[in-house]
């Protein structure tokens, strides 16, 4: 490590150490009508064929074969031996070994498989085994902890140009020396573009025996320079992963990676070349050759191969004697096309790729596939250290427009439908005959509708609506009909236009275009009968949109800023197994390689200029790694705006920093990165050794919690290194009064003369800075720093909480992060969406000499109430509301039961690391601890529910459509970011106290897949004997982002329930996102029932959602039965509009 990036060291370490009244009486029980009330939407029955099937609930437990890591009480080598000679690594990598052999036996001999070992991101085992003999691991001895491993999902002449890297490699620059590792499917280096003969014929024979090298002499060569296939060619459709030496690529998704970040030009003057075509390619294959899926194992090791190119650590060859050999030496770059959506804390994966960070690479992934939903953006790519990449449009995508009379739409052209290559015009056509004819087709595999017959639609422009069938369908069915174009309506809110795969059918003929469902019902308002048009010359460039696709932020966790930047992501790059050939590549796998690609342009910039040496890894064996401020000069450098629908402005949590743009990265010579974690650490701690992992099992299994425990736990120096990043994240936070907070950042200065440094704040959209509820600034507003030299600088984000908007996000908007058709005068009533309650933007950096460097900043602020049991008497309750702005509403439910925190039984001594302490945020621990906290049940009349859902009226006596609502509350806070994972509660109902289960109450995502952000409560009847009702949802659950509390409403007569029958019920707890396990119970003793009836409670009150007007305190009265036959311990008080850990308040009445 060079002197300059030594001194910054020192130079933080030092300035850390500087631094350093309305009563509400009770009355005779009686169900309320409260139709009026913020009560989640009714969930319409399945619409048409794109509505749900819900026939399945998600699995509970694992069952068959299960992959494991068996982790061993052993620090691995990543963590502990950066700074040690080959012989003490050696020495050490021999000891974990003879750690793992002695528990490997007892594995084998308890029926496990060991598929692979780790040394340098963990020292455990992976295992696979029956799930059925998992407990019997646990008892083996040095074992510190078994995890359950989850699987993940895969996720350029153009492109290259585009975000400057031609211009870079013509200057020179070609990441000539960096080595890259990928982990994916593999790569095809007989491939001409991967070092290859580009011969049909050299991958046959390589592939034909994919288990050795012996027989291949093309590998490895100058372009793949290594790896390991951790994964085999049959798993998981044919058969069980297995390891072996040869990484050949088979499905087709490494090799495309691997040509984006390095590809070399196809021939001489192609100029088809990957972003950094010097670069060295590692390859290992961690994904399946017959599927999209990635086992979660072999990622696992391979991201620990990374760590050791050369296998020095393990006695391969000897740094000194043998040539190139090296003591430390992990991978510049780590690229990985894949991921899973919400990406949690504890993610094995997750914690894997911020070690490899800390240790010294750049850690590069992508955000996921999965939309413009708020907090669906996966892991890895959620780790603080990765590099989170959304996905850009290339230069040269964009929509047909179309106009008929004064409407004027934009559609995008269908891939595997041919363009418009001359002008098209007809008349326009929405074909309202039947149902069929709306949508172009009759039936799910595409049938025509009966109408359409040859000719039927001769010379017609065709407006259908997206459903039932395969858009491809659609087209056919109006191309053989006669049309001469195809406009396909989406049914659902999007942004713009979506794009749909080919199903396979005999080729299309006309152009067929997708339309947003606003774009299509202005057609249907304004435009049928009138001539339609379009033409080669109306095609309008979007030139850096963010796609329809890509994955949203913030990170789940803890609300920071995710994606990172952005990258085009549809390249033209190597199609394995075809020698020259060459295929379209799309996604947010498309574009992490771009940035891989540009971080090696970097990466060789640093080396030339003495910033880096020119070893693997970025950093050196005896100092911290610099994948933090490479990062960050990708990020200060990234090309600010993009888009949504070609003109509105991208939030920052959907673009990051904005879209690469490596000419102007690798021309900087100042960086400026958010340090703040790190300069509050005690100056003494940095020279600490870490164990992240054994902390973690410690605490997991023994009940220790580790020293420096700090959110979101491990060594504070690991997280707060790993926290570094060109990005200031303010987070989530309700303001029942002013607040600010204060982060620092480093400017550092890498030029050859001083620099005076200014700063400035830009906000994403004028009307959020209108609102003047938000300020942030630099304090001082410039700086001077001489070079090579650095300074810190504050910047403080103040919030004026009355100047916020009316909080009204909620789970039913969890499915669209934006709406840029939102036209309504107070749009935040009209369309809440994220984009609408978030304020984000930049901290200008002005170098001067046209050198401006950018940090994007975000927060999403909630204006709140404050209200809380202020004093509690023989018959009342008085709440009161602090907050001098905000109205209090209070949701009031019969306490069932206050239980227990589970971390302090956990800790034995009765107390935590912290308030907010969380058992399940635990680096790498692969499951979430769901941990109740209380439990209510109130009751309310909606009119007419019952007719609308098809269920008889009540007996005489009891009362018509009632609804029941669940109240939860969970420990923690904030738990999660989003509802959606990883929380599940399960209500089983005893409807008529009979003994035997009814049903089922469950909350998960809608679609039953994860995909669609919205949260909804389904039942399901599991008592067969009097006949059994579809499993369905009714109602969303009704909760908030950022939040404690859930209620769960349901009608009464789904579940068997009257508002006079006595019914018993259990609530039990799930983690819903890892591996389906058990939490917690109500009743605590698990096994027991809750015994309740509407009519008969023990303790009554008349309020049921009274509101606590700002700087008031009102009364709420109470009467007490104590010989009712309810088990109801008090009552409850949930606060919607909260902040967080002040959301709830149980009253225990003796």
């Amino acid at each position: 490590m060079t002197s300059l990036f030594s001194k910054f060291i020192r130079g933080v370490a030092g300035l850390s150490l500087a631094l350093s009244a309305v009563g509400l009486g009770p009355t005779a029980p009686a169900a309320q009508a409260n139709s009026g009330l913020n009560l989640p939407s009714h969930l319409e029955l399945v619409t048409g064929a794109e509505g749900q099937v819900w026939d399945v609930k998600p699995g509970t437990l694992a069952n068959g074969t299960v992959q494991l890591v068996v982790h061993i009480n052993k620090a691995p080598l990543a963590m502990v031996g950066r700074s040690w000679s080959h012989e003490q690594r050696v020495a050490y990598v021999a000891e974990i070994r003879a750690a793992q052999d002695a528990v490997a036996a007892q594995v084998e001999a308890a029926g496990g498989q060991i598929v692979g070992r780790f040394a340098h991101l963990s020292t455990g085992l992976a295992v696979t085994i029956d799930a059925d003999r998992v407990e019997n691991l646990r008892g083996i001895a040095n074992v510190v902890g078994v995890r359950g491993i989850a699987d993940y999902a895969l996720d350029l002449t153009e492109t290259v140009g585009w975000i400057g890297a031609a211009a870079v490699q013509t200057a020179g620059i070609t990441g000539d020396g960096v080595d890259v590792a990928v982990i994916d499917s593999g790569v095809d280096y007989t491939h001409i573009k991967l070092g290859g003969t580009g011969s049909l014929a050299d991958y046959a024979a390589c592939y034909s025996n994919p288990d050795s090298i012996a027989d291949c002499a093309l590998y490895p060569n100058a372009k793949v320079a290594g790896g390991w296939d951790w994964v085999g060619e049959d798993w998981p459709t044919f058969g069980p992963q297995y390891s072996d030496p040869d990484p050949i690529d088979f499905e087709g998704h490494g090799t495309h990676v691997a040509d984006i970040i390095a590809g070399l030009e196809s021939a001489s003057g192609a100029g088809d070349q990957g972003v950094a075509p010097g670069a060295r390619i590692w390859a290992f294959k961690a994904c399946s050759a017959v599927s999209s899926s990635c086992n979660g194992l072999a990622l696992l090791l391979s991201l620990d191969d990374a760590m050791d190119l050369d296998d020095s650590d393990y006695g391969a060859c000897t740094p000194g004697l043998d040539p190139g050999c090296l003591a430390y030496d992990p991978a510049d770059v780590i690229n990985m096309s894949l991921g899973s959506i919400y990406g949690q804390p504890e993610d094995d994966l997750t914690l894997f790729s911020d070690i490899a960070s800390y240790y010294g690479s750049l850690v590069v992934a992508s955000a996921g596939n999965s939309g413009d939903k708020p907090y669906i953006v996966g892991s890895p790519s959620a780790a603080a250290a990765a590099v989170s990449v959304a996905q850009s449009t290339v230069p040269s995508d964009g929509v047909y427009v179309v106009t008929a009379g004064s409407v004027s739409v934009g559609g995008v052209l269908q891939p595997w439908s041919p363009a418009v290559a001359s002008p098209i015009s007809g008349p326009l056509l929405y074909d309202t005959t039947s149902g069929a004819t709306r949508i172009g087709c009759s039936n799910d595999v595409g049938a025509a509708p009966a109408s359409w017959t040859p000719g039927s639609l001769a010379g017609k422009v065709v407006l259908v609506d997206r459903g039932t069938c395969a858009v491809a369908a659609k087209a056919r069915n109006a191309q053989n009909a006669g049309a001469v174009l195809i406009l396909i309506a989406n049914n659902q809110v999007a942004n713009t236009p979506p794009s749909f795969s080919f199903d396979g059918g005999s080729a299309i003929t006309i152009p067929a275009l997708t339309l947003t469902q606003v774009d299509g019902n202005a057609l249907k308002a304004g435009a049928l009968g009138q001539t339609a048009s379009t033409s080669p010359t109306s095609f309008a460039l979007r030139q850096d949109d963010i796609v329809a696709s890509s994955s949203r932020g913030p990170r789940i966790a803890d609300g920071d800023i995710k994606p990172d930047i952005a990258a085009p992501g549809a390249s033209v790059s190597a199609e394995v197994g075809t020698g020259t050939g060459k295929t379209a590549f799309g996604g947010t796998s498309g574009a992490a390689p771009m940035v891989s690609g540009a971080a090696a342009l970097l990466i060789e910039k640093l080396e030339d200029a003495g910033l880096l040496d020119s070893d693997p890894g970025l950093g050196s064996a005896t100092t911290f790694s610099f994948s933090p401020v490479v990062k960050s000069i990708l990020m200060n450098n990234a090309k600010k705006d993009t888009f949504i629908g070609g003109s509105f402005l991208a939030p920052i949590t959907l673009q990051g920093a904005g879209r690469v743009d490596i000419l102007a990265a690798v021309n900087a010579d100042s960086v400026v990165w958010d340090a703040t974690e790190f300069l509050a650490l005690d100056p003494g701690s940095i020279g600490c050794n870490i164990y992240p992992m054994i902390d973690v099992l410690l605490f997991a299994y023994i009940g220790v919690p580790p020293e420096c425990a700090s959110y979101p736990f491990g060594n504070s120096v690991f997280n707060a290194w790993n926290a570094q990043t060109g990005s200031l994240s303010f987070g989530y936070d309700g303001y029942a009064a002013n607040g600010s907070e204060k982060r620092k950042i480093v400017v550092l200065n890498l030029g050859t003369s001083a620099r005076t440094y200014k700063f400035g704040t830009e906000f994403r959209y004028a009307d959020d800075k209108a609102t003047n509820s938000v300020t942030v600034k630099a304090i001082p507003s410039s700086v001077h720093v001489p070079a090579g030299s650095l300074k810190v600088v504050d910047v403080q984000l103040t919030v004026r909480a009355k100047d916020l908007p009316p909080w009204t996000l909620s789970n039913a908007n969890g499915n669209l992060g934006t709406n840029i058709f939102c036209n309504n005068p107070n749009p935040q009533n009209g369309c809440p969406t994220l984009t609408m309650f978030e304020q984000d933007g930049f901290l200008r950096v002005d170098a001067g000499g046209g050198q401006v460097m950018r940090l994007p900043w975000q927060v999403l602020p909630k204006r709140a109430a404050r209200t809380h049991v202020n004093s509690v008497s023989s018959s009342s309750i008085k709440l009161k509301n602090t907050s001098n702005h905000t109205n209090g509403d209070v949701d009031v439910f019969a306490l069932i039961e206050k239980s227990v925190n589970n971390c302090e039984i956990v800790s034995s001594g009765g107390s935590c690391v912290e308030d907010d302490y969380v058992p399940g945020i635990l680096p790498g621990i692969n499951t979430t601890a769901i941990d109740i906290n209380e439990v209510g049940l109130r009751s309310y009349v909606v009119p007419g529910i019952n007719g609308a859902l098809g269920f008889p009226a009540e007996p005489d006596g009891t009362i018509n459509d009632l609804v029941i609502d669940f109240g939860l509350t969970v420990y923690d806070a904030p738990y999660r970011a989003s509802h959606n994972f990883p929380i599940e509660f399960d209500i089983y109902i005893d409807s008529n106290a009979d003994g035997t289960n009814d049903y089922v109450v469950f909350n998960y995502d809608v679609a039953l897949t994860g995909g669609d952000g919205r949260n909804a409560v389904f039942v399901a009847d599991v008592n067969p004997t009097d006949g059994t009702r579809p499993l369905r949802p009714y109602f969303y659950a009704n909760t908030d982002f950022n939040s404690q509390n859930w209620i769960l409403p349901v009608p009464a007569a789904a579940v068997g329930i009257n508002s006079h029958r006595t019914f018993r019920f259990f609530v039990l707890a799930f983690d819903a996102y890892f591996t389906g396990s058990l939490w917690d119970c109500s009743p605590f003793a698990c096994g027991d029932y809750h015994t309740f009836n509407f009519s008969d409670p023990r303790v009554f009150t008349a309020a049921f959602a009274p509101q606590v007007p700002k700087n008031r305190t009102i009364s709420v009265g109470y009467s007490k039965d104590p010989t009712a036959v309810s088990t109801q311990a008090g009552l409850l008080f949930l606060y919607r509009d909260a902040p967080v850990g002040e959301e709830s308040d149980s009253v225990i009445i003796p």
